[in-house]
């Protein structure tokens, strides 16, 4: 798995038993994974391991045919989406699939280095969308309110961002969203057309 630069290789044949961590963050409905061919990885972690079977997979392939609208990549292989997505070559070496056994323990470093470049591959292609591309698809899933708070906490987390970088002022995601709730509604107080109501308040208010 790899979120951002950090990767976590967990040889679950080897364990007697899946920490309870990992095993919640696996099987969280609300979690959603992403991957070539990954309803296939969740599907057999669930047989096998009886995990992942609430978590929601999405193949980057079906992504990327939606989105450059061509439907042959939806047969694409992970060093066909780099190339497309990223502009960079992932040829999969022969050793990876032909002589090497993923089951061994510990792991040669190039079989850690590998798997690692596999998950961060996943995560880039995920992540390649523009910013423009990403509000305008959260506009679409939003009503107006929906989205006036939205653009309100993506506004207070970079303002939280900049306090813990200059200021060592540290905020928890309730400060966050408190803030932007109580700055959109204190912005709604002083325009003519309301947006939206803070927690607790009746709209009609």
């Amino acid at each position: 798995m790899c979120v951002g630069c950090r990767c976590l290789i967990y040889q679950v044949i080897h364990s007697d038993n899946i920490p309870h961590a990992l095993f919640t963050f696996l099987s969280i409905p609300y979690h959603t994974f992403v991957g070539v061919k990954i309803d296939t990885d969740l599907n057999n972690l669930d047989l096998d391991y009886m995990v992942g079977g609430g978590a929601v997979g999405i193949d980057l392939r079906d992504l990327a045919a939606d989105r450059y609208a061509n439907q042959d990549l939806r047969n694409a292989e992970l060093g066909d989406l780099v190339s497309l997505v990223l502009l960079k070559n992932f040829d999969k070496p022969l050793w990876a699939t032909m002589t090497t056994n993923w089951e061994r323990l510990p792991l040669a470093n190039s079989q850690i280095q590998y798997a690692c470049s596999v998950a961060f591959a996943h995560f880039k292609i995920d992540w390649s969308g523009s910013p423009e591309a990403w509000v305008r698809q959260v506009h679409s899933t939003l009503d107006r309110d929906q989205f006036a708070l939205f653009l309100t906490i993506c506004w207070n987390l970079w303002f939280s961002r900049n306090k813990s970088l200059w200021e060592a002022k540290l905020s928890t995601p309730g400060d966050v969203f408190t803030l932007a709730t109580s700055f959109l509604f204190s912005f709604q107080e002083a325009t003519p057309t309301r947006l939206i109501s803070p927690p607790g308040f009746n709209s009609a208010m």
